[in-house]
């Protein structure tokens, strides 16, 4: 067999991937290697150390459930919930037992405006969010608020707002925290398994080069049909990234965003 015949692993440009399609890509490879075995190939005093840092990029590229902005997130939710509960059932008692009719007609009126909006409380919490601050506009508006006014509910609906927007601010910091959090540790964990990947193909190549490894045609020959299909999905990729006017790191493309 001449050099030219040998077979070799095909390069791919790991840093150019989105998260999700470098991922893949590793746990394809780790699938055929634990198929053929480590020591079939002769590369297992370097598959523990891929084996541990793919297990740590899994765990950088999931989303980070919780932080200690919890606990002041579940109180916000829990104070707008009770605002605008105060304010439905304060209007509702206006409205079925005040002695004035002035009153009753302004809690008619507001009436009809939560019951357009529903229990804002049960939504999901980005749609409680919206439907809250489309609320106060309205009942803080020129045709409500002469209404909510005379029935002393404004103190309540301006507090519903100030909850809603502490509420809405907490999300946004704790949202920044993780993605800030997760870029650095998914970087990190990109780069080390990243070079464990590139020595790994490099002593494969190596050892077909200088003969030392046989019997690993077929490895190698459905590796390389792995990296092809994902070469057309990045080439592909990072045409419709040109495409939109994206710029790097934005969208993937220089790979550690996803």
């Amino acid at each position: 067999m001449t050099v030219q015949d040998k077979p070799s692993i095909k390069p791919i440009h790991l840093n150019q991937m989105h998260n999700n399609l470098h991922f893949q890509l590793l746990t394809e490879f780790s699938d055929l290697v634990t198929a053929k075995t480590p020591a079939a190939l002769r590369i297992d005093p370097l598959w523990p150390l891929f084996t541990e840092r793919y297990a740590k990029l899994d765990a950088a590229i999931k989303k980070i459930p919780t932080n200690a902005a919890t606990n002041a997130i579940k109180a916000a939710d829990a104070a707008r919930d009770a605002a605008f509960t105060g304010i439905a059932k304060c209007n509702k008692v206006i409205l079925d037992y005040h002695y004035d009719p002035a009153w009753r007609d302004s809690a008619a009126k507001i009436e009809v405006v939560l019951h357009t909006y529903g229990n804002v409380a049960a939504k999901p919490i980005n749609e409680e969010t919206s439907a809250i601050y489309n609320l106060v506009q309205e009942l803080t508006g020129d045709t409500y608020n002469p209404h909510v006014t005379r029935i002393g509910l404004m103190p309540w609906v301006v507090k519903l707002g100030v909850f809603n927007n502490n509420f809405e601010s907490l999300i946004k910091e704790r949202d920044r925290e993780n993605e800030t959090k997760s870029h650095i540790s998914t970087k990190t964990a990109r780069r080390e398994i990243d070079e464990t990947y590139n020595e790994i193909v490099k002593t494969i190549n190596s050892l077909i080069f200088l003969g030392q490894l046989t019997g690993c045609e077929v490895f190698v020959d459905t590796y390389n049909i792995v990296i092809k299909r994902f070469n057309t999905i990045l080439k592909q990729q990072q045409s419709n990234h040109r495409r939109h006017g994206g710029k790097n790191g934005e969208s993937g493309g220089n790979g550690e965003q996803d």
